[in-house]
């Protein structure tokens, strides 16, 4: 736009005159459609027709006094006398004026003459109406019609080559992506730079147009001074940034002799805004003009205008409106606020279609409706052997059980109760068969059984005798307290075991037993005890356990601590056996106390190195009732000497001492023959 205001006057005279060179009479004048007659009728205001297949201005005045039901009659001089029988007196007189024809800014006078009929067009607009003459400067003046006739128009807007300065007005313009690639805005107005002006507003936008005269007597209307905070700007010589404007006229895109408030945007909707980068040609005379890409054709494309505060309509097919929101750009509707359709007769309600695609313009969803079918759903008895009930059901709605609630007889320690069917009857789409699903409840404690005691999650492992193992907690536990016994269906119940994988992961801080949990006597007592187990993995993982008394626990599990990285102090006042990587990874041990009734230990058990302060300690017969105690992986013997085990220094010990015996006998000996 930098340098064209110079031509524009040039350019206007050049077009004004073309109609003369372009008809010679009515009959060479193309066939338009869609043409606007505004009458003026009696009251002041004016009536509308749009007429089509006319070729001159005269045809679609007559064409549009004809729909109106009206006459005219012309004087001897060709000019409009009456309209429907109404004459004026001699200051007022019948004229047609014709809006934004080629090269004017407003209405212009028209005649029923070629040069008239060389400025219509598809769309153009005309007015028959009462026009004031007065004198102006020795001039005689008709007054022009008082209002200026609206339409939609669209316009195409892009940032061409990725030019994406850091503006703020620019960058709240949707998005990079589409910025880029281009998008359409819609708006409304009497020029296409009323509807850009429009179509910048209602979505927020900057936009700054100028119109008047310019220091070189150019008559600008709708000049873009700046759009998105962007205007001209000389980036360095002969290379500007600046809004490239284009028209589409006869299936392509020409670029504008005018500025945008020259065009009609009811017979030049389509307008193309790029904002460019230009420079000069070095191999021709001109500019290199660069849009960034493929132009839309706006008569084979989908035109979508995009929108900052995009309404979606919810719509019969009829037009009915259901429900309708506003969005912000790229949001999806909220279906909660949409009510379903009430569905014709003999029809079901299908959707809205695709209503979880992000939203960028006006939207309208239209209800969908197919029709009903009806469905056979089967009600069969738990093994599917017969038919308790039949239901026809149509597409889309419930399924419902008519029959005698269905029954299934009693098995040791259950009776049962009907919980339902086997499928989701609520939205029956094809044809089914369900079975009745039965819940199954205890008449009594049973192996398997599950249930809480205290807080711990138990399973019956035995009924005779009552024995239990723990299986988890009902809630995160710190000081996990193991209790000897647990209480269900009025019994008590020993604890045996703590089950695979029962605490693993937890945050647990320590294991300890309560103190009724003591050893069974006797022989029974004795092979029960050896058959309680840690389970596998039953601790592994729990990163905040610091100490263990493993109690009278018999089998310590495959890596039933495994990953216990804080552990420091573990008790194993009666394992009998450790299993494989029991305790591997449990790197912070600081004092381990072994059974003595140790038996088994893997060679992998442990992360930590045992010795007795010589060599390392390894087997079950020579860890089994020590202590160690140390620390960084490392633990020595701590436990005093006992008859088990090493004993190489206490025998050191009674040979010297027996030395030093045999040594002071002798010396007494010899002392007494001596004295003889």
């Amino acid at each position: 736009m930098r340098f064209w205001s110079v031509m524009i006057g040039v350019v206007v005279a050049l077009v004004l005159l073309a109609p003369a060179f372009l008809m010679s009479d009515e009959s060479s004048a193309a066939t338009c459609d869609g043409v606007r007659v505004y009458v003026e009728n009696e009251g002041g205001g004016y009536d509308l027709s749009v007429v089509d297949g006319v070729s001159n201005v005269r045809g679609a005045i007559e064409a549009a006094l004809a729909d109106q039901g009206k006459t005219m009659a012309l004087n001897d001089r060709g000019n409009i006398r009456s309209v429907d029988g109404r004459e004026l007196d001699d200051s007022h007189y019948w004229r047609v004026h014709q809006w934004l024809q080629l090269g004017t800014s407003g209405w212009g006078m028209m005649a029923f003459d070629p040069n008239s009929d060389g400025m219509m067009a598809s769309g153009s607009a005309y007015c028959l109406h009462v026009s004031t003459l007065s004198n102006v400067d020795g001039t005689n003046v008709y007054s022009v019609p008082d209002f200026k006739p609206e339409a939609e128009g669209y316009v195409f807007i892009r940032f061409a080559n990725g030019f994406a300065p850091d503006v703020p007005d620019m960058l709240a313009a949707f998005d990079a992506e589409t910025r880029k690639e281009g998008f359409w805005l819609k708006g409304t107005g009497s020029s296409m730079g009323e509807v850009l002006k429009d179509a910048m507003d209602s979505n927020g936008f900057e936009i700054d147009l100028k119109s008047g005269m310019d220091a070189n007597g150019n008559d600008l209307q709708s000049w873009i001074n700046s759009m998105f905070g962007l205007g001209d700007v000389l980036i360095e010589n002969d290379v500007w940034s600046y809004w490239s404007q284009w028209t589409w006229v006869d299936h392509e895109w020409y670029y504008n002799d005018w500025t945008l408030g020259f065009y009609d945007p009811a017979v030049y909707k389509y307008v193309e805004c790029i904002y460019l980068i230009s420079t000069e040609d070095p191999y021709a005379e001109g500019f290199v003009i660069d849009k960034g890409g493929p132009e839309p054709n706006p008569e084979t494309d989908e035109i979508f205008c995009i929108s900052s505060t995009p309404l979606v309509t919810f719509e019969l097919e009829d037009g009915t409106v259901i429900a309708s929101q506003y969005l912000e750009y790229g949001g999806v509707p909220d279906m909660s606020l949409v009510p379903e359709p009430e569905a014709p007769a003999g029809k079901i309600f299908a959707g809205w279609g695709d209503t979880t695609a992000k939203i960028k313009g006006d939207t309208k969803f239209v209800a969908k409706f197919e029709e009903a079918k009806v469905y056979l759903v089967r009600y069969w008895d738990e093994s599917m052997k017969a038919v308790l009930y039949v239901d026809r059901v149509v597409s889309g709605s419930p399924s419902r059980f008519e029959g005698s609630v269905p029954y299934k007889p009693d098995s040791d320690g259950f009776s049962y109760e009907f919980a339902g069917w086997s499928k989701d009857l609520s939205s029956v789409v094809s044809d089914m068969d369900v079975t009745p699903v039965f819940k199954a409840v205890s008449k009594g404690a049973a192996v398997g059984d599950e249930f809480t005691s205290d807080g711990l999650r138990c399973r019956v492992t035995s009924l005779n005798p009552a024995k239990a193992a723990v299986i988890g907690a009902d809630s995160a536990v710190g000081a996990l307290v193991v209790p000897a016994t647990v209480s269900f269906d009025g019994r008590s119940f020993s604890v045996d075991s703590i089950g695979a994988r029962a605490f693993s992961g937890s945050g647990i801080t320590s294991l300890a037993l309560k103190d009724a949990f003591t050893l069974r006597s006797g022989p029974l007592g004795a092979e029960q005890d050896r058959g309680m187990k840690i389970g596998d993995e039953a601790f592994s993982g729990c990163k905040y356990l610091a100490s263990v008394d493993t109690g009278p626990f018999a089998v310590i599990g495959e890596k039933a601590f495994q990953g216990c990285s804080a552990l420091k102090e573990l008790k194993m006042g009666h394992a009998e056996t450790i299993s494989s990587s029991a305790f591997s990874g449990c790197g912070a041990l600081e004092h381990v106390s072994f059974s003595h009734m140790l038996k088994s230990v893997s060679a992998d058990s442990f992360s930590v190195e045992f010795s007795d302060g010589a060599k390392k300690v390894t087997s079950a017969s020579d860890l089994a009732g020590r202590e160690f105690a140390g620390s960084g992986g490392k633990l020595t013997d701590a436990s005093a000497p006992t008859s088990s085990g090493d004993n190489t220094m206490m025998y050191v010990a009674i040979g010297a001492a027996a030395v030093v015996a045999l040594l002071v006998v002798a010396f007494l000996v010899m002392r007494s023959r001596k004295s003889r």
